[in-house]
C-alpha cells in the first residue's frame, strides 16, 4: 500500500523538509521578512532570591494575573527581565521578536510567566574621550667626525592611548519588553511565604508597620517593650523611624517618638534627616496643596523645636571657622617648611596648626601632597614625623602617592610606601600611582608599585 501513492509522500517530504530548514534558521537570524538578528537583541535577568533554580524547557508565558492571585496559586517573584533593541521604530515582528526573546531567557532563568510590557526608552550612554601620547621618543647615533656620537630624535617609539577626564554623551533609543518573572513551585512559595511571615513579627519590622499605618497604639507597645527601637532604620535606604512618620504625615506620631527619645538628626543612607524631608515637602507643595504644605509645616516646626538641625549647624559653623583659621596659617607654615626652617615649623605645629592643613590655591592639597609632587624628601619625612595624613587627597582625588608617582620620583615614592600609603588609592578619574606611572613611561616606578602591591593602567 505504502508504494501505490508516492506522489503524496513526495510532496509531504518536501515540505518536511522545508519546514526543517526555517526551523534550523529561525534563531540564527528570525524569518527574513521583518525579522531582525535576534543575537542584536540584550536580555538580562535579575534574580530575586538566592536560589539556582533549573531552566524551564519551554519558553515562559506572558500573564495578565495580579500578584495577589498567582501568589496564592502557588506562584514565586524569582526576578525581573529586561529585553532590548536598539531603535524606536518597530513593527508588530519585531516587537514579537524582542518579547519573545525576553521570554525564552526567564524560562532558561526558571521563570514560567511574566508580566511583561513593551515601551520605547533613551538611554545616555558614556565613553571616556583618549588621546594619543607619545611615551618613549626613538633617537639615532652617528658619528660626528671627532670621535664622539651625536644623537638624533627621528620620531615616537611607543604611543599609548591616555585618558583625556572628558567623556562623550550619546542618547540612544532602544525598544523595550520587560517584566517580572514568576515560578510555579508551591513549596518554596510555602516557605518564603512562612520566612516572611517571620520577618514581619520582628519587633523591628512590626514596629515600621505599625508607623506605615498610623498605629499609634501598636507603637506605644512596642515602644514599652523595646525603646531602643525609637531610633530603629529600615528599608532600602535605612530611614529612620521618625522619617517615616514624617513622610506619612503623621505630626501625632512624630510627636510620640520625640516624646519617647527619637534623634531628630537621624538621617537615612542619603544623609537627609526627618527635617530635610519636612521642609522639602512643604516648599515642594505651596503651590499645588497648601492644606498639606502647611501639615508639612507644622511637623518642620515641631522637629526644630526639639533642635532639629542645631548640631548640625554648629558642626558646619565649627568647620568653617577651622577652615577659615587654617587658611591663615597655612602661608606660615607653607614658607618655614620650603626656607628649611623646621624650628618654626615646629612652633607653629605645637601652637594650633594642623599638620593636614590644606592650600585652597594649590587645589586644596595639603603640605604633605606639595612635597611629594615636588620631591621635597625632608619636608615630606618632617611632616609625617609629625603625623601627616599620608593619604589625604586633593579636590581632584590625587594622593601623595600619585603625585610622586606621577612625577616618576621614585625615592619619594619609596618613602611613602615605606610609611604605609595606600599603593591602589584612586583619584576621581579612577587611576591609581601605577596608572599614571605606567601612562608617563616611569618604567623603575611602575616596577615598584607593582612590587608592592600596585594595580592599574595600561598593559
Amino acid at each position: 500500500m505504502a508504494n501505490s501513492s508516492p506522489i503524496p509522500v513526495g510532496v509531504i517530504t518536501v515540505v518536511e523538509f522545508a519546514a526543517a530548514i526555517a526551523i534550523a534558521l529561525w534563531p540564527a537570524g528570525g524569518w527574513a521578512q521583518g525579522g531582525i538578528d535576534q543575537g542584536s537583541i540584550a536580555a538580562h535577568f535579575e534574580p530575586a532570591t538566592p536560589f539556582n533554580l533549573e531552566a524551564r524547557p519551554v519558553p515562559a508565558k506572558v500573564t495578565a494575573e495580579q500578584d495577589s492571585a498567582l501568589t496564592s496559586k502557588g506562584y514565586v517573584q524569582i526576578g525581573t527581565i529586561t529585553a532590548k533593541y536598539p531603535g524606536k521604530n518597530g513593527d508588530a515582528e519585531i516587537t514579537r521578536q524582542i518579547e519573545s526573546k525576553a521570554l525564552r531567557r526567564a524560562a532558561e532563568a526558571g521563570g514560567d510567566v511574566v508580566h511583561l510590557s513593551s515601551h520605547v526608552e533613551t538611554e545616555s550612554l558614556e565613553e571616556a574621550q583618549y588621546k594619543n601620547t607619545c611615551t618613549q621618543r626613538r633617537s639615532m647615533s652617528a658619528g660626528d667626525g671627532r670621535g664622539g656620537v651625536t644623537w638624533t630624535d627621528v620620531g615616537c617609539a611607543h604611543w599609548e592611548q591616555v585618558p583625556t577626564g572628558k567623556t562623550t554623551t550619546e542618547l540612544v533609543d532602544f525598544l523595550v519588553s520587560e517584566g517580572t518573572v514568576w515560578r510555579y513551585d508551591p513549596k518554596l512559595a510555602a516557605s518564603l511565604a512562612a520566612a516572611e511571615a517571620e520577618r514581619l513579627a520582628r519587633p523591628e519590622n512590626r514596629i515600621f508597620t505599625a508607623v506605615l499605618n498610623d498605629d499609634i497604639a501598636t507603637v506605644t507597645m512596642l515602644l514599652r517593650d523595646h525603646p531602643d527601637l525609637v531610633n530603629a532604620k529600615a528599608g532600602e535606604y535605612h530611614d529612620p523611624l521618625l522619617q517615616q512618620a514624617v513622610l506619612s504625615e503623621d505630626k501625632a506620631m512624630v510627636e510620640l517618638l520625640l516624646e519617647k527619645g527619637a534623634d531628630v538628626d537621624a538621617t537615612d543612607d542619603g544623609h537627609h534627616s526627618a527635617c530635610y524631608w519636612a521642609e522639602y515637602f512643604e516648599k515642594n507643595h505651596e503651590k499645588d496643596g497648601k492644606e498639606l504644605s502647611q501639615r508639612y509645616k507644622e511637623i518642620a516646626d515641631l522637629l526644630r523645636q526639639h533642635g532639629a538641625g542645631a548640631a548640625a549647624a554648629a558642626a558646619a559653623a565649627a568647620e568653617k571657622q577651622k577652615r577659615e583659621d587654617n587658611e591663615k596659617i597655612c602661608g606660615p607654615l607653607h614658607d618655614a617648611l620650603l626656607k628649611g626652617d623646621y624650628a618654626k615649623a615646629e612652633f607653629l605645629l605645637a601652637h594650633g596648626t594642623d599638620v593636614n592643613v590644606r592650600d585652597a590655591n594649590y587645589g586644596n592639597g595639603t603640605q604633605l601632597l606639595q612635597a611629594a609632587t615636588h620631591g621635597e624628601k625632608e619636608i615630606a619625612e618632617f611632616l609625617l614625623a609629625h603625623g601627616a595624613d599620608i593619604n589625604a587627597a586633593d579636590s581632584d582625588g590625587s594622593t601623595p602617592l600619585i603625585a610622586a608617582a606621577s612625577a616618576g620620583n621614585k625615592e619619594m615614592v619609596e618613602l611613602l610606601l615605606l610609611h604605609g600609603a595606600d599603593v591602589n588609592a584612586k583619584d576621581h578619574h579612577f587611576e591609581t600611582a601605577l596608572s599614571y606611572a605606567k601612562i608617563l613611561g616611569h618604567k623603575g616606578v611602575a616596577k615598584l608599585l607593582r612590587q608592592h602591591g600596585g594595580l592599574g593602567g595600561p598593559d
